[in-house]
């Protein structure tokens, strides 16, 4: 059983030759993009330059700088002249090449009123309990703390969901994907995947055909850069 191997806020996913592929990025140091052997964003493609781009961070956001003299990346479109600021889901452009730009503390949010009756955490807009539907309006006053994401899945087609604790990710017996709360689990899925303090990411329940990276897993964990597929449906794992 492997535990986690590194811990990732931001990525960059993009797909060669049919097959989608990620690339972490650090926080705190520059990662060099390009097609030269030793980038720490490798993208094989010709049209893209040795050296094309340097994403670092900036006062914790992280920041585009277009180095290539001949080639210009864009972002959402727009030509990379001076350093670009990056928001979760931007688009980026280098030579033919298209890559998505993930954050995962986009994703963060503040925790919310725990219910009167049964104790259980709601979210912030939530007017009644989620569970028992006791209204909300006299719900004990707490410390509101941040909850990260824990993990995403991103399908091939882009779609993410972004998974805190107290929450699991599955996929149902229909195929269709989605992030319940522990409580609500359904009776039923293909594959169910839930935070874990020491792990990450954990497969807690499968069924049917299970992959990861294209072979029967090995183990319950998932590691950033993992391509998992159960049954049709292919999801990469960002795990922070």
């Amino acid at each position: 059983m492997k535990g986690r191997d590194v811990m990732t806020r931001a990525a960059l996913v993009w797909t060669t030759a049919n097959a989608q592929r990620l690339a972490h990025l650090k926080d705190g140091a520059p990662n060099i993009l390009g097609r030269a052997e030793g980038s720490d964003v490798l993208i094989d493609d010709p049209t893209v330059s040795r050296r094309q781009a340097v994403v670092s961070t900036d006062s914790g956001r992280y920041v585009l700088e277009n180095v290539s003299q001949t080639n210009v990346a864009t972002v959402n479109g727009v030509r990379v002249d001076r350093p670009v600021p990056l928001s979760d889901g931007d688009t980026l452009n280098i030579g033919n090449v298209q890559l998505t730009f993930h954050d995962l503390q986009a994703g963060d949010r503040l925790s919310g009123p725990l219910c009167s009756h049964c104790s259980r955490e709601n979210m912030s807009t939530d007017k009644d309990c989620w569970y028992c539907g006791t209204s909300l309006v006299n719900a004990p006053t707490t410390i509101l703390s941040t909850k990260k994401v824990a993990f995403r899945m991103i399908s091939g087609s882009g779609e993410k969901h972004d998974v805190h604790s107290g929450e699991t990710f599955v996929i149902n017996a229909e195929g269709s994907a989605e992030v319940v709360r522990d409580e609500k689990l359904p009776a039923a899925v293909m594959l169910a995947v839930k935070p874990n303090a020491e792990k990450g990411a954990e497969v807690v329940d499968a069924s049917g055909t299970l992959s990861i990276n294209g072979s029967p897993p090995s183990a319950d964990v998932l590691q950033t850069g993992d391509l998992v597929a159960a049954e049709a449906a292919q999801f990469l794992v960002i795990v922070r």
